[in-house]
Order: structure tokens, then C-alpha cells, then sequence
């Protein structure tokens, strides 16, 4: 995590804790002073705004994923002991709600976006010459196929535990690929193709559907992806446009290949 996301992470719970529904969050569960003593066998993995606090404060969060999955699995224990219906899992959706709306302003790190800039010239001159090449190449064009649903908001349904194990598997998967050391043939999939400032015209007439790691890593982050599969369907996607868009050989063909080969052996 950014010193950027720390500060605006530190904002969402001192926020959170002000809310009027938030008091049963506050502090750990003590199954003996509430004389629930089943709680433990059902709850594994406890956890409440208090020690999110602390982990911030003492900057344990290598990531601000694991930031939001600790402030989710406050409310998914909570859904887990006392039912959806229950008042205080009302009381816990209103929480998540403020949540959800915060976690979708939160800072992106500067690193990425600089390095992004730093290749976006370059992109935009391969992106022309892969076109260029195109034109005077005969290819049959895949058909591409956007994920089979639209997705639901976080607040139309929760992950079960096993669920939530694959989506952080999904995003130690998005982490890898945007690591530095991949920078060289990632770069042009780390944020949405600029067509405008690239001059590419046609781009949004053969891809109808763009996705790129920036839109995924987001996704992620609000909870937007129901299972495993929608998320690799997006992943598919992206390097699906790349190879529509830009024929066998070029540049940008062969950095989607090359990072395609790390994704398929991280999701081996």
C-alpha cells in the first residue's frame, strides 16, 4: 500500500466507526461476556474494526486488498453467525454500504500510473505499426465474447468463505501481473487503451469490448466478480482484444503472449 492509500484507508475506518450502526463492530466479540459460546466453532477467522485499525497504524497491509478483505470478512462473519435477517446484519449492511461507496475513491498508486506514462508513447507507436502490418496481412478475426452476465453490485449478494478464498486467489493473480519486473510487456495492458490521444480510430470499431488489468484490479476491489471464473473470463478478454486487434508478430502481439504465459502459470 501507497503512504497515499494508508492515509485514505485510515479515513474510511475512522468513518466507519462513526457510524450510528457500526457499534457491534467496534471491538472483538467476546463469546463469554455475551454467552455465545458457539461463536468461536462457527467464526475462524475474527475480526473487527478495532484490529483493522491497528494493522493500519502499524502498516501490515502489503496491499490495500488485504486491507478490504479484512474490513469484509468483519461483515461476512457477521451475515455467517446471525443470519442476513438478522438486525444486527442490517445494522452490518448499512456499515458495508458506506464501505463500499469509500473503497471506490481510494487512490491509485503513482508508481503504476507513472510508469504507464512513461511507456505510452511507445504504446501508441506500436499499437499504429501493429495496424499498419494489418492492413497488409490476411487474418481471420476472432470472435470475441464478453463474460456471459452482467455482474451484480457488491451489496446484491455475498461470497461464501470458499468463494472469497478464490477471489484473493484472483488477486495475487492481478498482483502478478502488474509486478515491475513484467513491466516491459505488461505496459500496454495496465490501463484502458487511450484510441483518442493513441490516433487509432478503428480501435473501438474491432473491440467492442475492452478490458484491461486497471478495470479487473477494480472490479476486484468492489467485490464485482460472483466467482473465479467471471474474473478469468475478463483476464481472457484482455489478451483476446489484444490478439483481434494486433496482428501475430507485432510488438504488442508478442508482450500479450509473454504475459498471457505468466498469467496461465500463476493460475495453473
Amino acid at each position: 500500500m501507497t503512504p497515499e492509500q494508508y492515509r485514505y484507508s485510515t479515513a474510511i475506518i475512522r468513518q466507519l466507526k462513526k457510524h450510528r450502526d457500526a457499534w457491534p463492530f467496534l471491538q472483538p466479540v467476546d463469546p463469554i461476556a455475551l454467552k455465545i459460546p458457539d461463536y468461536p466453532t462457527i467464526v475462524k477467522h475474527p475480526m473487527d474494526l478495532s484490529k483493522v485499525e491497528r494493522r493500519l497504524t502499524s502498516k501490515e497491509y502489503a496491499h490495500v486488498n488485504d486491507f478490504i478483505a479484512d474490513v469484509r470478512l468483519i461483515f461476512e462473519n457477521c451475515y455467517l453467525y446471525n443470519g442476513r435477517e438478522s438486525d444486527v446484519s442490517i445494522m452490518a449492511q448499512n456499515v458495508e454500504e458506506v464501505f463500499n461507496n469509500q473503497i471506490r475513491k481510494m487512490p491509485i498508486p503513482q508508481v503504476g500510473v507513472l510508469l504507464y506514462k512513461h511507456h505510452h508513447h511507445q504504446l501508441a507507436l506500436l499499437l499504429s505499426c501493429s495496424r499498419s502490418l494489418g492492413t497488409r496481412q490476411s487474418r481471420p478475426k476472432r470472435e470475441i465474447h464478453p463474460p456471459a452476465r452482467d455482474l451484480p453490485t457488491p451489496t446484491s449478494r455475498r461470497m461464501s468463505r470458499p468463494m472469497d478464498v478464490q477471489l484473493k486467489f484472483c488477486q495475487s493473480v492481478i498482483r502478478e501481473l502488474q509486478k515491475k519486473s513484467h513491466i516491459d510487456y505488461s505496459f500496454p495492458f495496465l490501463e484502458p487503451v487511450d484510441w483518442v490521444a493513441m490516433k487509432l480510430p478503428d480501435y473501438p470499431t474491432i473491440i467492442k469490448h475492452p478490458m484491461d488489468i486497471s478495470t479487473i484490479r477494480k472490479k476486484l476491489d468492489e467485490g464485482a466478480y460472483a466467482s473465479a471464473s467471471e474474473f478469468e473470463a475478463d483476464v481472457r478478454l484482455m489478451f483476446d482484444n489484444c490478439y483481434r486487434y494486433n496482428p501475430e508478430g507485432t510488438p504488442v502481439n508478442m508482450m500479450g503472449h509473454k504475459l498471457q504465459h505468466v498469467f496461465e502459470k500463476k493460475w495453473a
